[in-house]
């Protein structure tokens, strides 16, 4: 019998009411936390500050038995360790440069294309003064101008709902 436990003295029976002290000793439990089984209906109601033995025991066994409770419980806890360890590894990613927010790769994308872009669009008058040599050389640059733009469109579409927002708006909100 745990330590602290109330002994009857020939029988070796526990009383049929213990304390609330008491009782909570028996089941290794604060004296708070045995009031917070019995608002939740897990063991019954004290009665005039002491619970009846037997009945508190086998309530508090049937509750620690609930798989239910249990499994819903670490159903929840290992949602919850996944979401965490999946920001953390972003974060983690991010911090070391593995992972660009999408809006920083696109603005990026962006500027560099559109800046390769421009300079083609001035190669023909480098390259020569034949006025049918330009126009032959403007018209392979358009065509090259437009393949990207519809390859860069079907990436996007096929982006879809995938565009994630910066990770760092998440943070934000833990």
């Amino acid at each position: 019998m745990p330590k602290g436990v109330p002994k009857q003295a020939s029988t070796g029976k526990l009383p049929e009411r213990l304390t609330a002290g008491d009782m909570a000793r028996v089941l290794a439990l604060t004296t708070e936390r045995l009031r917070q089984l019995s608002r939740e209906g897990a063991i019954p109601k004290s009665i005039r500050g002491a619970y009846p033995a037997e009945e508190t025991i086998r309530g508090y066994v049937a509750w620690l038995r609930d798989e239910d409770r249990r499994s819903t419980k670490s159903a929840g806890e290992s949602a919850v360790r996944r979401a965490r360890a999946r920001q953390i590894e972003l974060r983690t990613a991010r911090d070391q440069r593995e992972l660009v927010p999408w809006q920083e790769a696109t603005a990026y994308t962006q500027e560099i294309v559109g800046m390769l872009i421009a300079r083609m669009q001035g190669l023909p008058a480098q390259v020569t003064r034949d006025p049918a040599l330009r126009s032959k050389i403007e018209d392979a640059i358009d065509a090259i101008r437009t393949d990207v733009a519809d390859r860069a469109a079907e990436l996007e579409k096929g982006l879809g709902d995938s565009q994630d927002p910066d990770p760092a708006d998440d943070e934000a909100d833990t």
